[in-house]
């Protein structure tokens, strides 16, 4: 999210693209479509983090890991790291709190074996 001089909040770098796209291609009616393609690009990243943000406490608790720790965990283990990206990928795509909570689960159990085989 930007802010302008004034301090106020304004649209993502991703959702301005948007809007403006879809103003430059939908003639005439770019001018009234691009500001609701905006909102709605900035509406479905905001969801978007929050989604991963739920799944990723998930996985902290399972693994008893920080954030931060469990970021250098992956990195440590190549192996990790297609996981993580789906598991990313798949919360991103789902609202179900259950599924966004089994989805950080299971990589946060990938991670906590990960570094028990490492000892």
């Amino acid at each position: 999210m930007t802010q302008d001089a004034e301090g106020r909040r304004g649209l993502s770098l991703p959702s301005e693209t948007v809007a403006s796209l879809v103003a430059s291609f939908v003639p005439g009616l770019g001018p009234l479509l691009g500001p609701l393609a905006a909102r709605l690009s900035q509406a479905l990243g905001e969801e978007w983090q929050r989604n991963t943000s739920r799944s990723l406490r998930a996985a902290e608790k399972v693994s008893g890991l920080s954030r931060e720790d469990l970021a250098e965990a992956i990195a440590a283990d190549p192996r990790l790291v297609p996981l993580l990206t789906r598991v990313l990928f798949q919360a991103g795509m789902s609202g179900s709190d259950d599924k966004l909570q089994a989805l950080g689960a299971g990589l946060g159990w990938a991670v906590a074996d990960a570094a028990n085989r490492h000892r």
